[in-house]
């Protein structure tokens, strides 16, 4: 008899801890899930702004060849920024030439003339192209009303022009 009794008082504690169990497990897993969307959230973030710095060098590498107009340059940049959760439409593209950074003027900014310009045609020994990517992430969280955060993505891509048609 004490053998049932022990037995029985031991089928009551784990049907206590079960209880216990599952209380716990339902306030730890909000937390958890947070954690997890949060991780995959800021991941593709990252992502987008590696895949921007790659899409805005691309860019003005391309931009320094002979031949490429500035329509192009910017459908190179937007095209090789394209990522996961990132349409390549989104993507803002502008340009500057000059020496340095801090000297450059905006270029291409005409939308009539954008499909016959070329970056560096204007350019003088020793200018560079700069190709300037940005981008507005919005950080969507599943399963929740409320929207995100927004990030604000940017990069820059520098090149030397490598031909002058200016005297």
């Amino acid at each position: 008899m004490i053998m049932r009794a022990r037995t029985h008082s031991g089928r009551q504690r784990a049907g206590q801890e079960s209880g216990a169990a599952a209380v716990e497990f339902a306030i730890i897993m909000p937390i958890l899930f947070s954690l997890v969307f949060g991780i995959i959230g800021f991941g593709m973030i990252f992502a987008q702004q590696l895949s921007l710095g790659n899409g805005a060098r691309q860019g003005s590498r391309f931009g320094v060849v002979d031949g490429h107009s500035c329509q192009d340059v910017v459908d190179e940049t937007q095209n090789a920024s394209e990522t996961v959760n990132m349409s390549a439409s989104d993507v803002d593209v502008t340009m500057k030439l000059g020496t340095s950074e801090s000297s450059a003027s905006p270029i291409c900014a005409n939308a009539a003339t954008m499909s016959t310009d070329e970056p560096c045609e204007t350019s003088a020994d020793g200018d560079n192209l700069y190709v300037y990517a940005a981008y507005e992430s919005p950080v969507t969280v599943p399963l929740l009303p409320m929207k995100g955060p927004t990030f604000h993505l940017q990069s820059v891509g520098v090149f030397r022009c490598e031909f002058t048609t200016a005297s």
